[in-house]
């Protein structure tokens, strides 16, 4: 319950004016392409590593993209980068 993503009066008073959405709305896109479309269902997602460089408002579209670099297809895993 972060006043910066739920209080507008609180969020005005700050350096990004509104209250701006949590990381782990963005980190779930990215979650859903990584665990579930690469490469498929029943896919075990191992790790990721994050670095939020813009805020996210309410409102806001977001794109989740990811790079297939390496393909182990006796261990039906993917390397990528997101």
């Amino acid at each position: 319950m972060n006043p910066i993503h739920v209080n507008r009066v609180y969020a005005a008073s700050t350096r990004f004016h509104k209250p701006i959405a949590h990381g782990i709305l963005g980190l779930g896109l990215i979650s859903n392409v990584l665990g579930a479309q690469l490469p498929g269902s029943g896919a075990v997602y191992l790790e990721q590593t994050i670095k939020y460089i813009e805020p996210v408002y309410i409102g806001d579209t977001l794109f989740a993209y990811a790079e297939v670099i390496e393909k182990d297809l006796e261990k039906n895993r993917v390397c990528h980068r997101t």
